[in-house]
């Protein structure tokens, strides 16, 4: 495996593919800051280099064009299995996207002079939203001891030269297993390495739509959705199971009998098989198609 990652560092250095990365960063020691935080990424997971690797380059031509590193806190470089042909047959090729996370929307939405926080909220906080003519929010975390189980999570954005708050947003447990359900790679190392940071981008990408942001800003947070597949049939975890029952059992419907029945799981092969479109290979990006 070292070898390939050694091809791959040449293959990334050359001088034809770093020219491509220059139409979008000015200055060689950015460029050179971006391809170290590429080479490291690929060495912390060789799993990468499995992956088409022309849909490797490209993904991270995003990363640069969204003015992002892949580090794991301005972005990330996923891994998906997408449905192409091969000799007249459907075959599961892995391809490579890139996905801002919650740390590159707040470095992009800083151009813009936009302050955001997102913050998790556990069943042991103090939590209160007023709302009405002057809404506030009020959250009063366990600093000391067991915070228990996590049932939601909110996001406030402010105005970096007011100090004004221009939007708050929240969601609840189950609207955030909803956002995760939609993913096309659910129990994907993202949510399993990442899941705090995912819920907080979840409720800061609801309250972006509030927002008066400049077109190549929502660009980068419309990119971001590609990794959504809208038309999958919702995978619903066991923990949000557990909450819709509960509020169900609080709050009896009294205007029908019919018993809340779960969903059923989705089949085994979904686990990490999920059909998407085409990962924008079509795209026109500046420079030429890469070596690989």
């Amino acid at each position: 495996m070292s070898n390939e990652i050694e091809l791959f560092t040449g293959q990334f250095r050359h001088e034809r593919n770093l020219t491509t990365l220059k139409s979008y960063i000015e200055k060689d020691e950015d460029i050179a800051r971006f391809t170290a935080v590429v080479v490291r990424a690929v060495q912390e997971n060789p799993e990468l280099l499995q992956a088409d690797r022309t849909s490797l380059f490209f993904a991270c031509q995003k990363a640069a064009q969204d003015h992002l590193i892949p580090d794991g806190k301005e972005g990330f470089l996923g891994i998906y299995s997408v449905k192409a042909k091969k000799d007249g047959k459907d075959v599961w090729v892995k391809k490579v996207q890139w996905q801002p996370m919650i740390g590159g929307l707040r470095k992009i939405l800083a151009n813009a002079r936009i302050n955001i926080r997102a913050e998790i909220v556990y069943e042991e906080d103090l939590f209160l939203y007023d709302q009405g003519d002057s809404p506030c929010i009020v959250h009063k975390p366990i600093v000391f001891g067991k915070r228990g189980d996590i049932v939601g999570a909110y996001a406030i954005a402010t105005n970096m030269d007011t100090g004004e708050i221009i939007g708050r947003e929240t969601m609840d447990l189950a609207e955030l297993e909803k956002v995760r359900a939609a993913s096309k790679n659910p129990s994907g190392n993202v949510y399993t390495i990442w899941d705090t940071e995912m819920k907080r981008k979840a409720v800061a990408k609801r309250l972006f739509k509030q927002l008066p942001l400049p077109d190549s800003i929502r660009e980068v947070i419309e990119r971001d959705n590609e990794q959504f597949d809208m038309h999958q049939a919702p995978e619903v975890s066991d923990v949000a199971k557990t909450v819709q029952e509960a509020v169900r059992l609080s709050k009896p419907d009294t205007t029908t009998k019919t018993r809340y029945e779960p969903p059923e799981e989705p089949p085994e092969a979904w686990q990490n098989q999920y059909e998407e479109t085409p990962l924008d290979e079509s795209t026109d990006f500046a420079g030429q198609v890469p070596d690989f």
